[in-house]
């Protein structure tokens, strides 16, 4: 499969609106005293933006509960509004996949990125998923998996995904800083998280799954 940059690409949004979104983004273990942490759902809202802009052209967001928002650009007023509602419902991870796969899936003058932002499980099953994507490998599509909780009981489940030749497993954000982290450094920042694992997903070849390609040498221009 070709090998193209984060720009280049054509930019899929999978977002997952069941109701544990609405849960907080950061563990309570790992909160001080009393702080609140801002929820999963608003996390991804700010991440959708900034993947709009990291690409630079209008893209097509799935919902898992439908309403999908398609072709929108980085500070859509209606994007920005639907993630103004609370989510709810249940995981349709697959249902959306579906949608997202049946409108570009016949495109082979580019690559295509899906993304799949979740914090739990498939309603429909793992195995019925890892089915699906498998009989995708045909088309010009990558998969990226990102999980919006460190909670790896939540996300364990994500690794049964990792044999797929289309699909890549991104760590969480906590477990990508604690990677990163080096005396005197501050954390690097959600969008460096984000470009960087497009990055990898789209430059990453099946051969070299046990030899992930080095955050600093993406091109992700």
């Amino acid at each position: 499969m070709q090998r193209v940059s984060v720009s280049e690409c054509n930019l899929v949004i999978v977002a997952d609106d069941s109701g544990s979104m609405g849960l907080g983004f950061t563990p309570a273990g790992a909160r001080a005293c009393g702080e609140v942490s801002v929820s999963r759902w608003e996390v991804l809202g700010c991440d959708v933006d900034a993947m709009l802009g990291l690409v630079g052209k209008k893209a097509d967001v799935f919902f898992h509960s439908g309403g999908d928002q398609l072709g929108v650009e980085k500070g859509d007023q209606g994007l920005a509004r639907r993630f103004t509602r609370q989510p709810d419902g249940r995981t349709k991870m697959l249902e959306a996949i579906e949608r997202a796969v049946q409108r570009h899936g016949a495109r082979a003058d580019k690559q295509t990125l899906v993304v799949v932002a979740t914090d739990s499980r498939p309603t429909c099953g793992v195995k019925a998923l890892k089915k699906y994507l498998q009989a995708q490998a045909h088309l010009s599509i990558r998969f990226l998996f990102i999980p919006y909780t460190s909670s790896h009981k939540a996300t364990g489940w994500l690794n049964k995904l990792e044999s797929l030749p289309n699909t890549f497993v991104a760590p969480s954000y906590p477990d990508f800083c604690r990677e990163q982290r080096s005396p005197g450094r501050p954390s690097p920042a959600p969008s460096v998280w984000l470009s960087t694992n497009m990055a990898n997903c789209l430059q990453f070849c099946p051969s070299e799954r046990e030899k992930h390609l080095c955050p600093g040498t993406c091109n992700i221009m």
